[in-house]
């Protein structure tokens, strides 16, 4: 799947998820079009934006908790 496995099971354990689990939702996310769900694929430029953003947002509360 992917050829960085020992990142994504680091992020994977500090988040207390499945690394499996983690590549396939970054990878090929499900997506809800009307009334069913399908799933996307993504590039590698989509899916570093995607956990560039998850990472800010993960980020942001801790940071300006500290203010």
């Amino acid at each position: 799947m992917v050829d960085c496995r020992a990142e994504a099971e680091k992020v994977a354990f500090l988040l207390g998820v499945n690394t499996t689990d983690l590549l396939k939702s970054l990878l090929q996310p499900k997506v809800k079009v009307g009334n069913e769900f399908v799933t996307k694929g993504q590039n590698k430029d989509q899916v570093q934006s995607t956990s560039a953003f998850a990472t800010y947002s993960v980020q942001q509360p801790t940071v300006l908790d500290g203010l």
